[in-house]
């Protein structure tokens, strides 16, 4: 479901804490995606409004297709992004994720944007009502520990969710809920 989710969307939104852990590399796609895609894989999208980012990773060094940066206007003038790196600049001094969104659709042709997270990012969009879909995977495993993935940070109220699919494949059920307005 995630490399069909990644298939069809026209570009892959993390945020930088998530590119950060080392773990995220450029997108790839299995031969028939690519067939039913019809184009290289869409970019990786990382919002970082710091721009302390390891510009030496194979994410924005070994990716068929590059790997785009949203930041804000105040964070570009400061920090060194390599030519090579595709820049969004949204928002003065913090990144507007309103203005982020609006270029990458609207300016780079980027029509339909996935979320992979991480927390604060996937927060910061639900708040800003600039998610129309969510998708969650249950999987038939159990973790423990001190250290887990967080799906949301704090919310300023509930967020109502309408059901639109449920899948089951492999033993991952895969719930997809429209946002409601």
């Amino acid at each position: 479901m995630f490399r069909t989710l990644r298939a069809l969307s026209d570009a892959i939104l993390v945020g930088a804490a998530t590119a950060r852990t080392g773990r995220l590399g450029p997108a790839r796609l299995r031969a028939d995606l690519r067939e039913r895609r019809g184009a290289p894989p869409a970019p990786i999208v990382v919002v970082s409004r710091s721009l302390r980012l390891d510009w030496t990773s194979p994410l924005f060094t070994g990716g068929e297709t590059p790997t785009v940066v949203v930041t804000s206007r105040a964070a570009r003038e400061a920090g060194r992004v390599p030519a090579s790196v595709p820049v969004v600049t949204a928002g003065d001094r913090e990144v507007d994720l309103g203005e982020a969104v609006r270029a990458l659709r609207e300016d780079h042709g980027y029509r339909r944007l996935l979320c992979e997270g991480g927390p604060a990012l996937t927060t910061a969009l639900v708040r800003e009502g600039l998610v129309d879909e969510l998708c969650l995977n249950i999987a038939p495993t159990l973790l423990g520990g001190a250290h887990h993935t967080r799906l949301l940070g704090a919310l300023d109220g509930e967020v109502a969710l309408e059901p639109t699919a449920v899948y089951l494949d492999e033993g991952v059920l895969f719930l997809r809920y429209r946002l409601a307005r």
